[in-house]
């Protein structure tokens, strides 16, 4: 009796681990492909570590009041144990979506039962493209923000089945309070766990006093930016994530937005740079999904694990049609879905049948990263505009040329400029000044005022410094404005080195281009 009980109890565990070791192993797979571009998103994470480890202490990712330096910290320890490269910013994405899988499957155990977190647990670990393609890179906070998460989420259920302690809620406002801080989308966890916490009546003063005081003291970076620089996270949050420009989109069109490009890419149907389905397949399976969870939603009446869930559901879909989060659902901002998304469906298969679906659809999901990884350019990348989806090849060859002809100073465009910067140490100072569209409209945020400070200093000191070059990539037109200006300046010189093109040897007379930009 007693071997028995151990077995059961520790299986489980065991099932969590294999599941583990296969999520990694493939995880590590993705990575060796070498088809995970690094772009400049990404170097901005990596720039603030840097930053960090030599005493700044950034609020929030740089060039905007929104999504906290989290990350950035602890991609700063990482550069303490493996050196600051591209692989140390990576380790702890892989580290952080590795606890957002052990979270999940323990919820889903909570919530259902082996069966469930065994069947869930394979979904999430051989995610579609989008989950995979966000999970391996870092761009200020998704990681973080789903381990919080889901951390909430256990730790509610738990509390409205009639467990909670004072260490619970401290646990939970611990866990929203960093959150707060790190992406605003943590959100939609505070709501679900609170209209659960409410649906069951488990809200008592004393237990909302220590959840408050736990995540005002972990949220306090937030707070203390927007008492000394005017609610700017609320303003930026509220009008859009395009500079001064607001982008404005409808309700119901955030709606199709989710349900046509959102869900497809949640579901493994369209890869992760395109705004299509990438093959007939592929409506099919969302068709299906679709019907999967209208029978899920049906079903839900007697379960309480299933209210939870679309609890999860229903309070993402508000965060989202009602916030600047759904100008855009083509990847990053669907997170949070996964998990209730897979757990519902897992919960309601039952028998051989519900098996064979679900490993049809885990075997859909894990073709669909191969052919992503197969399929290069644009292999996973969180770029859509092939103008700026720049590969990684030519890089070390352009910060070569450029420190073989002393040019350390200019300008280039946003998804250039941070990615060169990081890559040779800050040694090239590249402003983002130019535009990266054919429309020459979208110049992008100048999220590190240092580069463009120290080369205004420069040009009011002695004109166009020698040490001065033009870089672009991927836009002939672009390139004949600057043509066009150089050519009435004096003699200059030009480069190709792949995708990348070179101006230098400028006039020191020469003015750059006046655009008009459009933000990012």
């Amino acid at each position: 009796m007693t071997v028995k009980q151990v077995n059961i109890q520790t299986s489980p565990a065991r099932w969590i681990g294999a599941i583990l070791v296969l999520a990694l192993i493939f995880r590590l797979i993705v990575l060796a492909s070498g088809v995970v571009t690094f772009h400049s998103d990404e170097a901005v994470v990596g720039l603030m570590a840097r930053h960090i480890n030599r005493g700044a202490i950034p609020i929030f990712f740089y060039g905007q009041p929104y999504m906290g330096s989290l990350d950035a910290l602890i991609v700063a320890m990482s550069f303490h144990l493996f050196g600051e490269t591209v692989n140390a910013i990576r380790i702890p994405q892989i580290a952080l979506y590795l606890g957002f899988l052990t979270t999940s499957m323990l919820l889903a155990y909570r919530l259902a039962g082996q069966r469930t977190m065994m069947l869930s647990g394979l979904l999430q670990a051989f995610g579609s493209a989008v989950l995979t393609l966000y999970t391996t890179i870092s761009l200020g906070g998704y990681g973080e923000l789903l381990l919080l998460g889901n951390i909430a989420l256990l730790v509610g259920w738990e509390i409205g089945r009639g467990r909670g302690n004072y260490q619970r809620w401290a646990l939970l406002g611990t866990v929203i309070g960093l959150g707060w801080w790190t992406h605003g989308l943590i959100l939609t966890y505070a709501l679900a766990v609170g209209g659960w916490l409410l649906f069951k009546r488990q809200l008592a003063l004393r237990d909302l006093v220590i959840a408050a005081i736990c995540f005002f003291v972990f949220s306090s970076p937030w707070w203390l930016y927007q008492f000394s620089n005017d609610w700017a996270s609320i303003r930026f949050l509220l009008s859009g994530f395009s500079g001064d420009t607001v982008t404005v989109v409808s309700i119901p069109d955030k709606l199709i937005g989710l349900l046509l490009i959102g869900l497809p890419g949640i579901v493994g149907a369209r890869l992760a740079a395109a705004s299509t389905l990438w093959t007939p397949l592929g409506w099919l399976v969302v068709v299906l999904w679709i019907a999967l969870l209208v029978l899920a939603l049906r079903l839900t009446s007697k379960e309480d694990g299933k209210k939870f869930l679309w609890l999860m559901v229903a309070a993402f879909t508000l965060i989202f049609v009602f916030s600047s989060f759904g100008v855009d659902a083509t990847g990053r901002y669907l997170l949070p879905l996964f998990l209730p998304l897979t757990l519902l469906l897992t919960m309601t298969l039952r028998g051989k049948v519900g098996t064979v679906v679900i490993t049809a659809l885990l075997i859909f999901q894990t073709v669909g990263v191969i052919m992503a990884i197969r399929t290069q350019p644009p292999g996973l990348t969180p770029q859509f505009d092939p103008e700026t989806d720049l590969p990684n090849s030519d890089d070390a060859r352009l910060i070569d040329f450029l420190q073989t002809h002393n040019l350390y100073r200019g300008y280039s465009t946003y998804w250039i400029s941070y990615r060169i910067a990081f890559l040779s140490r800050e040694s090239i100072d590249l402003v983002p000044n130019l535009p990266y569209d054919s429309k020459l409209k979208r110049v992008g945020t100048d999220r590190y005022a240092d580069y463009r400070s120290h080369l205004q200093r420069l040009l009011m000191a002695v004109g166009v410094p020698s040490d001065t070059a033009l870089v672009t990539a991927n836009n002939p037109m672009l390139d004949q404005a600057l043509t066009s200006a150089l050519g009435q300046s004096g003699q200059w010189k030009v480069e190709q080195i792949g995708v990348y093109r070179v101006y230098y040897d400028l006039p020191p007379d020469f003015t750059i281009p006046t655009f008009s930009p459009e933000g990012r």
